[in-house]
């Protein structure tokens, strides 16, 4: 009888603290989870050299010296003509291939006011125009892609097409913008 008239209350669960459990997972979440950058250039930087080092270093002839030069205004110059971006990666793979390979240098001159957009668009097209000649080397000397080659294999063609690229920042811009 008093059964029923009896009223069963519903516990409640204390939701005053589920706001610091929220901001702590995501705390955690965005802690423990990892961002896909697309966007970057893996370089790695060699170590200081010391001026005895550097006054022993050879010379290097003009032949095998490709110098591109990135302006304040982000225009991009090779050998006082202005060149677009996408005529880098064809202008590198030839120098590379015309070149002693191993004395080979790109130099790369940048205005500190240049966009960085610019640079990495030039920069990328230049490792475009070393991974490709790579590719090619990949098919021709071992007959199949560069992904499938072993270590070994793949050091091999570094070798052959080893990555040069000095980069220099243009301290003086004289007038008229030109370098």
């Amino acid at each position: 009888m008093g059964f029923r008239n009896r009223k069963h209350k519903i516990p409640e669960i204390n939701s005053s603290s589920s706001a610091d459990i929220a901001f702590l997972l995501l705390v955690f979440f965005l802690v423990t989870s990892s961002f896909d950058s697309k966007t970057g250039i893996y370089r790695k930087m060699s170590a200081p050299v010391a001026e005895t080092v550097l006054k022993k270093r050879m010379d290097i002839q003009q032949r095998n010296l490709l110098t591109l030069t990135i302006d304040a205004e982000n225009h991009i110059w090779y050998e006082k003509e202005e060149i677009p971006v996408e005529e880098i990666r064809d202008l590198g793979k030839v120098f590379i291939t015309h070149s002693d390979i191993p004395r080979h240098v790109i130099s790369l001159e940048i205005d500190r006011k240049a966009n960085y957009q610019t640079y990495l668009s030039v920069v990328s097209e230049l490792t475009a125009a070393y991974n490709e000649l790579r590719s090619e080397a990949a098919k021709a000397d071992f007959h199949t892609s560069w992904l499938r080659l072993t270590a070994e294999q793949k050091d091999s063609i570094q070798a052959a097409y080893p990555m040069h690229i000095s980069e220099i920042e243009i301290k003086v811009v004289e007038e008229g913008g030109n370098p």
